[in-house]
């Protein structure tokens, strides 16, 4: 059915409709069919290609694409050439994002416990400059509570 209509522009919109129920019967064969679709009729875009996927496997639309993307480059479309590297660019963005927002909140508690030790006991030895770096989230966490009752330095990481 998508190898007969796929090129009749006014059919398109119920084919893929056809095409994604039936694709959702035969999962197996979903690569294999997107393929030869996307390779033989240039009308199936990405996005089209996007909503097919998102309908039969949604958890596989970033791999499916990626995959996609540079089969088809390797074929000589250099227009997916932009879908993969726009993926590619918004993964390490969102990754960057989200480790430099992780490693800022670190250091940023690093900080905050090492101003509230030295307010509170005076200048601090080496080895609680050592400890605060070397410290997970959750003993920051603990620590600086215990700034609040601790008798001596020693016993706030204890």
């Amino acid at each position: 059915m998508a190898a007969k209509y796929a090129t009749r522009e006014r059919l398109q919109l119920q084919v893929k409709e056809r095409l994604a129920e039936a694709l959702a019967e035969v999962q197996d064969d979903l690569y294999v069919i997107l393929r030869y679709i996307v390779e033989t009729y240039p009308s199936y875009d990405e996005p089209a290609l996007r909503e097919i996927i998102r309908r039969v496997r949604p958890q596989e639309e970033q791999l499916m694409m990626s995959q996609f993307a540079q089969e088809i480059i390797a074929k000589g479309k250099p227009h997916w050439l932009d879908v993969g590297r726009q993926e590619g660019i918004q993964t390490g963005i969102q990754t960057g994002i989200q480790t430099g927002i992780q490693t800022g909140i670190h250091l940023g508690e690093e900080r905050v416990l090492q101003r509230q030790l030295q307010r509170r006991f005076g200048p601090l030895p080496e080895w609680v400059g050592q400890k605060i770096a070397a410290a997970d989230a959750e003993s920051l966490e603990i620590w600086s509570d215990r700034i609040l009752d601790a008798d001596s330095l020693e016993s706030v990481f204890q």
